[in-house]
């Protein structure tokens, strides 16, 4: 449906960065045990064990102690916090004398459903220690119900010996306490995206790519392999002395992978055009919004100079001819499309807010001046999609109502936004383009009748529409729909494993694989206001699929994709991608920097 102003070109332009980062601190851990109590760890076990005491923190350690006791299953001790991609470093002391087995299950989780395996069951991978072998500890098993097999080395069941291992795994040796209780070992594993490693005693036992096998549909299932609990096991049946201590934990996931992901997408900026190769116009808009947002996210402030250099570049625009249409000036961000001038407009908001640059939002009202004249009195009101055309389009309308409730949240001129954003309201929740279910349809027809698609940008927009006139009008009811909408769309335009897909018909053209994108960025608005877990949980669920399942193995480009296969690399698709990362960074709860975490 959308026209597309293609900046085509084999040249792909790097240039060197000219600001200074405000980098996270990559040094700050997190201590998992207090020393003192199991605060902040939970036992998992099967029915009948629950009253079975083999977990305990004795002398500045965890302790498991089953010697004497073997009638138990698995008795698993998990920590309450859930986490992605990680760094985990911790000791451990084994003794000759004790022949059970241990080890550290990551990204995992106790399933306790009625279809649980043995009435309650960890599933998820284990770092295996089993102080009997040695060439053992640092293996990884997956534990996982219909998996239960070695992954590291590949192996059919639970078998596997000194041929089977890795020489590395040979060369690991372990400290016995029997008869020095100053023996300890240190174990570290490390966890992003599928790329898996683990050292035991300074010695690199694991370094493997698990893409294809925890990121499976068995695993997907289990909502385990990419994210989870850090988990201590008791194997089934073993008397066992093992204990550990000085467990820390680094997450290392989403600002890194983010400003990493914007790095690549760099490699399409023209500093000389402030645009971005590979996409359109109304798309760079977007593309500047993903980038102001992380700036405002994270405090790093390295691609602020892009907002400045765009600014200064595309004020005064030159579009290429393209298919039938001549080549043209484009002054203000004002041209045929009141859609794409919706964009632009509330990228210049967004850079006013980061910036408090008073010149960034008397654009905006420039351009909504003209958007302005997009509205009549055919079908009851509504601007336009096009100029000189009759076809009113549901994202020209809900841009124009979001351009408006956020000028009147800024400008003096408070009453004159606000007459516009209840007068486009007024319209478009009367004319059926928000269904039954409810879904946005993409527009109002030249009968009247609304109609098209739901494409996932429809549903996004919206969302801040409607927060926004709830911070102007305080009416609660807008809350409410926003929110309804939003669940719609979870449930209605998601993969079975709970990953936003759009139409299918969107995700063939430059300008369809940047709606989801859009919609993700507005979700993340509306959670910010509700606060609502199962948004909260969304935008997570989908920021962590696209590290893990939606880029090219081996570098930061990402598809359009974000469960997977990877297709092809665009600033489109890399861009809407970050807007879901961003998103995923900006609220509460969800900064997975190299940081602390509050255990």
């Amino acid at each position: 449906m959308k026209r597309l102003y293609l900046f085509a070109s084999a040249i792909i332009f790097s240039f060197a960065l000219s600001a200074q980062t405000d980098k996270p601190n990559t040094e700050t851990w997190a201590t998992l045990f207090n020393g003192k109590n199991l605060d902040g760890w939970e036992v998992k076990c099967q029915p009948q064990d629950k009253n079975k005491t083999f977990w305990s923190a004795k002398n500045g350690a965890i302790e498991c102690n089953s010697i004497g006791r073997a009638e138990h299953n698995y008795v698993w001790l998990m920590n309450e916090k859930e986490f992605g991609d990680f760094e985990v470093q911790l000791k451990f002391q084994v003794f000759k004398s004790s022949p059970g087995n241990s080890g550290v299950q990551f990204r995992s989780r106790f399933d306790e459903s009625a279809t649980a395996r043995e009435g309650g069951w960890l599933n998820g991978p284990q770092v295996d220690i089993h102080p009997p072998t040695p060439f053992r500890a640092g293996l990884i098993y997956d534990e996982t119900d219909g998996v239960n097999r070695w992954i590291y080395p590949s192996m059919p069941n639970w078998e596997v010996g000194e041929n089977d291992v890795p020489k590395t795994a040979l060369q690991t040796k372990l400290f016995y306490a029997d008869n020095n209780p100053d023996a300890w070992n240190t174990m570290e594993i490390s966890c992003k995206g599928m790329k898996i490693k683990t050292i035991v005693n300074g010695n690199l036992v694991t370094d493997f790519n698990a893409t294809g096998i925890l990121n499976d549909k068995i695993h997907k299932q289990k909502n385990v392999g990419t994210t989870g609990k850090i988990v201590l096991q008791l194997h089934a049946n073993d008397e066992l002395l093992i204990r550990y201590k000085d467990i820390k934990i680094k997450t290392i996931s989403a600002i890194g992978f983010t400003k990493q992901a914007i790095e690549t997408l760099q490699k399409w900026y023209n500093p000389e055009t402030g645009l971005w190769l590979t996409t359109g116009w109304w798309n760079a808009a977007n593309v500047l919004t993903g980038i102001i947002g992380y700036t405002a996210a994270t405090g790093d402030k390295t691609y602020e100079w892009i907002i400045v250099n765009t600014f200064a570049n595309t004020k005064r625009f030159v579009v290429p001819s393209h298919e039938n249409q001549p080549e043209r000036i484009v002054e203000n961000y004002i041209n045929e499309y009141y859609d794409d001038e919706g964009w632009w407009a509330l990228a210049w908001v967004e850079a006013f807010d980061l910036t408090g640059e008073q010149k960034y939002l008397e654009m905006a009202k420039t351009i909504f001046e003209d958007m302005k004249g997009g509205w009549d009195n055919r079908c009851g009101g509504g601007i336009l999609w096009k100029k000189g055309l009759l076809y009113k389009s549901a994202i020209s309308n809900e841009l124009f109502l979001l351009l408006a409730t956020r000028l009147a949240l800024r400008d003096e001129n408070q009453e004159y936004y606000k007459t516009w954003a209840n007068k486009e309201w007024e319209w478009f929740s009367k004319t059926g383009m928000i269904n039954d279910l409810p879904l946005v349809h993409d527009g109002v027809q030249e009968d009247c009748i609304a109609k098209g698609r739901h494409y996932t940008y429809n549903q996004g927009v919206i969302l801040a529409g409607l927060v926004d006139l709830y911070k102007l009008d305080g009416k609660q009811e807008h809350i409410d729909l926003a929110s309804q909408i939003a669940t719609a769309a979870i449930e209605n335009m998601s993969t079975p494993e709970g990953v936003l897909k759009g139409h299918p018909k969107q995700e063939d053209g430059a300008d369809g694989v940047q709606f989801k994108g859009i919609f993700m960025r507005h979700l993340g608005y509306l959670y910010k206001q509700t606060k609502n877990p199962t948004f909260k949980d969304y935008l997570l669920k989908n920021a962590q699929s696209i590290e893990n399942s939606g880029s090219e193995n081996g570098t930061n480009f990402i598809g359009s994709q974000w469960e997977g296969p990877f297709d092809k690399a665009d600033a489109g698709r890399q861009s809407s991608a970050i807007d879901a990362l961003v998103s995923a960074l900006e609220n509460e709860g969800m900064i997975w920097v190299e940081s602390e975490i509050k255990i």
